[in-house]
């Protein structure tokens, strides 16, 4: 149980906050604060975030065999909990593609 507790605090004060993961701002400083704020989808029972991308040009051409083309994919899935009558659970998620290409070109 206290390994379990201690990867619960890990998880809380390291949340990535900066690269997108969500989190109830409650100090409305817009900055994630893990002794105020708390990290997730609001009410969210449980919140699961990832992200992956092609910034690696060695993992990128090694598998493809092309240079990175600056995409990344961000992904946030949550559990949310409705209790009246009964406990109703829903899984729920949302994907959100960026361009993080630095050089934009206008020689097409």
């Amino acid at each position: 149980m206290n390994e379990i507790r201690s990867q619960y605090e890990l998880d809380w004060t390291e949340w990535p906050a900066d690269l997108g993961a969500p989190y109830s701002d409650v100090d409305a400083s817009g900055f994630y604060d893990p002794t105020i704020d708390v990290p997730g989808v609001p009410y969210a029972a449980q919140t699961i975030w990832f992200v992956a991308n092609d910034q690696d040009p060695a993992l990128t051409q090694f598998l493809y065999g092309t240079n990175p083309v600056g995409i990344e994919y961000q992904a946030t899935i949550w559990n949310t909990r409705i209790v009246l009558a009964s406990i109703i659970s829903s899984l729920e998620s949302t994907s959100l593609l960026i361009n993080r290409r630095i050089r934009f070109s206008n020689n097409f």
